[in-house]
């Protein structure tokens, strides 16, 4: 950056302060304190855009150190990626939550190789399904990376590169300050007796970056054979996980069972894989109820007439009224005789009064 663009940014600071209390009460702290407790960043979580949390660390009397760490950096740019994502997705797929969703899974399953073939298939239309345990158990996680249906690796440098040069400049001027005698107070003394006085810490803002202070640093990669599953991992967390709601545990408010996985270990990838696929196995249990719904009747009927009377109990069970609304009928219906009585014996009392003279 020029010398003019990082003063103009140290201005705009300066009259942050003057508008936000720098002070360890104030606003500006607490969105710090935030950061340093690896807390969720979303909108119901106070943060209304992730440029705050830059702003708040840039202004601050003192900052934690913690703040400062990968796992809040990273943090912030995962929540980024994640507005971004949520923006595009409801400017194609509308506000309806449902529809925001599938087009997520639509947009994601592509480049994890996430495919019809690898999904968990529906028991067939007369069987009931397996404990849905079970199914996510036995479920494939692997990923087989492709950029031909979305192009990860670029959408995420795109989400995250005006933040960069951002990320980077409060986190050189909070070592500057750090070093600097007087730390903010001094730097606003400096920077009202005029440019002179604040030069050297526009030099050290200056300086060029270090591989420490890149992209791929802060996203933890630490080989580059990492980095299009870490980028992979990052966009696709963003896409599936990007409202408030999908972000926070239900401990907090949110729809979570427990925290979102680190988007620099592979199992984390490999979940998201199987959340796909149980997605897709789960339309198709919805499709099967559909069709059950209605076929189930006359199957369950055909069935019931060419079962013997300890197949067709066994059908039954032990209270028919448990049973879905077409195995109910089509039994009924295929009752007659000694099946009419096993029937009725695991009926309540207002059905056997209403049917008992069939």
């Amino acid at each position: 950056a020029t010398a003019a663009a990082l003063d103009v940014a140290l201005r705009i600071c300066y009259s942050a302060r003057a508008l936000w209390s720098p002070g360890a009460e104030g606003e500006a702290r607490a969105l710090c304190d935030r950061l340093s407790g690896w807390e969720p960043l979303t909108a119901a979580d106070g943060v209304d855009h992730p440029v705050q949390l830059l702003l708040a660390l840039a202004v601050c009397d003192e900052v934690p150190e913690a703040a400062l760490g990968a796992v809040p950096r990273l943090a912030l740019l995962n929540e980024v990626c994640a507005r971004t994502a949520r923006d595009q997705l409801r400017q194609s797929a509308g506000t309806d939550e449902g529809a925001v969703a599938e087009a997520a899974r639509r947009r994601v399953a592509g480049f994890p190789g996430v495919t019809e073939a690898s999904t968990p298939h529906a028991a067939p239309l007369a069987e009931s399904e397996p404990l849905r345990e079970a199914v996510r158990e036995a479920c494939s996680a692997a990923y087989a990376l492709d950029e031909s249906s979305f192009d990860f690796k670029a959408w995420v440098r795109e989400s995250l590169r005006p933040w960069e040069p951002a990320l980077l400049f409060v986190e050189r001027l909070r070592a500057v300050l750090g070093r600097r005698p007087g730390g903010w107070r001094q730097l606003e003394r400096d920077m009202e007796a005029g440019p002179e006085r604040y030069a050297d810490v526009v030099a050290a803002l200056q300086r060029p970056p270090r591989p420490s202070e890149s992209l791929r640093a802060w996203l933890g990669v630490e080989q580059q054979r990492e980095a299009p599953r870490v980028l992979a991992t990052v966009a696709a967390q963003a896409f599936l996980h990007g409202s408030s709601q999908q972000r926070r545990t239900a401990a907090a408010g949110g729809a979570l069972k427990e925290p979102l996985g680190d988007v620099r270990a592979s199992e984390t990838l490999r979940a998201m894989a199987v959340d796909l696929r149980m997605a897709h196995y789960d339309e198709r249990v919805a499709a099967k109820m559909r069709e059950w719904g209605r076929l189930g009747e006359d199957i369950t009927f055909q069935r019931a007439r060419a079962a013997d009377l300890e197949q067709y109990e066994s059908m039954c069970g032990s209270h028919v009224h448990g049973l879905d609304r077409p195995t109910f009928w089509g039994l009924w219906s295929a009752a007659r005789g000694e099946k009419a009585r096993a029937f009725l014996s695991r009926a309540n009392q207002g059905f056997v009064a209403k049917h008992a003279g069939r």
